[in-house]
């Protein structure tokens, strides 16, 4: 199967948002299905942030909120028209 661009937006695990301030986690990968990014995207995000250690968390804790086809480095919903416009 062809490996693709994905971008993965993730929400931290409220334990960690309580402990770190941070609230998302954005991940760019090269994977075969958005499912696979999903993965991969929580396995970054966990590692990254020395979690190994942490009894409280796994990767798959890391919540997705969006998957999008392509390297996009910021969403910004406030330029997308609403509805009837």
């Amino acid at each position: 199967m062809e490996r693709r661009k994905y971008s993965v937006l993730l929400i931290y695990p409220w334990r960690l948002i309580e402990d770190t301030g941070d609230q998302t986690w954005l991940a760019h990968t090269f994977s075969e299905s958005p499912e696979a990014a999903i993965r991969e995207a929580q396995a970054e995000a966990y590692h990254s942030t020395d979690l190994e250690e942490d009894d409280r968390v796994e990767a798959s804790d890391f919540t997705p909120a969006l998957v999008i086809h392509g390297h996009h480095e910021r969403v910004d919903f406030d330029d997308q028209p609403t509805r009837g416009e």
